[in-house]
C-alpha cells in the first residue's frame, strides 16, 4: 500500500475531535507557561570606545587591553558601584550574571549589553556600568580614553511575547498534526504488511510449540 497525502488529510479531519483537543492542550499547556511562569526579559546595550586620551597617550589597543577592560567591568569593585549608584536591589552575582560585555573584532568597541525582568533597570544599569568602568580605569592607570558612543535609553524585550505565542500556536498545530500521522501509520497496512505479520505470527507459534514439547518431555522423564 502506498502512502497516500490524501488518505493522510482524510484521516486527520476524520479525527477532527481528537486533532482539537490535542491543539487545545497543547495551547492550554503552553499559554500557561507564557503568562504565568515565563518572566519577559528586557535588555539594554551601551556602546563605548577605547581611544586616546587628554594627555595624548594610550595603551595601545590590542586584544589584550581590551580583554582587561572587559575583566574589569565585571569586577566586583565596578558591579558594587554600579549598585550603589543605580539603588537597585541586586546582589554583585546577580548583576554579574546580568551583565555581558563584549567586543567587536578589529575594532576598539566595546557593548555592555544588561539584562533584567524591569524594563527600567537594564539601561540603567548598562548605562551606569559605563561610568563606573570609566572611573576605575581612571583610578588605575591614570588614564580616561573611554568614550561613548551610543547607549539605550529604554529596556526592549528579549523576546516578544506575541512572537512567543504564534510558537506555541504553530508548535501546537504541529504536534496534532504529528500524532495524526502516527495513528494513521498505525492503522495502515504500511507498519506492517500483512504477509510479513503472518510471517511473525508463525514463527512465534512454532516457538512456542517447541518450548511446549520441551516441557512435555522433561515432566514425562521426572514422572517415570
Amino acid at each position: 500500500m502506498e502512502f497516500k497525502v490524501v488518505d493522510l488529510i482524510k484521516y486527520y479531519f476524520k479525527n477532527i475531535t481528537i486533532s482539537l483537543l490535542v491543539i487545545i492542550i497543547s495551547l492550554s499547556i503552553g499559554l500557561h507557561y507564557i503568562f504565568n511562569i515565563y518572566e519577559t526579559k528586557y535588555e539594554a546595550k551601551t556602546t563605548i570606545m577605547l581611544g586616546a586620551n587628554e594627555q595624548k597617550t594610550d595603551l595601545g589597543f590590542n586584544k589584550s587591553v581590551i580583554k582587561n577592560y572587559l575583566e574589569l567591568i565585571n569586577s566586583t569593585n565596578v558591579l558594587e558601584k554600579t549598585i550603589e549608584s543605580t539603588k537597585v536591589k541586586y546582589t554583585v552575582k546577580q548583576l554579574r550574571e546580568m551583565t555581558d560585555a563584549y567586543y567587536e573584532d578589529d575594532t576598539q568597541l566595546i557593548t555592555i549589553k544588561v539584562k533584567s525582568t524591569n524594563k527600567n533597570d537594564a539601561p540603567k544599569l548598562s548605562y551606569a556600568l559605563y561610568q563606573e568602568l570609566e572611573k576605575e580605569v581612571e583610578r588605575i592607570f591614570r588614564i580616561n580614553n573611554i568614550h561613548l558612543i551610543d547607549t539605550d535609553t529604554k529596556g526592549y524585550e528579549k523576546y516578544s511575547t506575541n512572537i512567543l505565542v504564534l510558537i506555541t500556536v504553530s508548535l501546537s498545530v504541529i504536534i496534532s498534526i504529528l500524532i495524526n500521522v502516527v495513528m494513521f501509520l498505525i492503522n495502515s497496512e504500511l507498519c506492517f504488511d500483512k504477509k510479513i505479520w503472518y510471517f511473525i505470527k508463525e514463527k512465534t507459534g512454532k516457538k512456542k510449540n517447541k518450548k511446549s514439547k520441551k516441557n512435555n518431555k522433561k515432566s514425562k522423564k521426572k514422572k517415570n
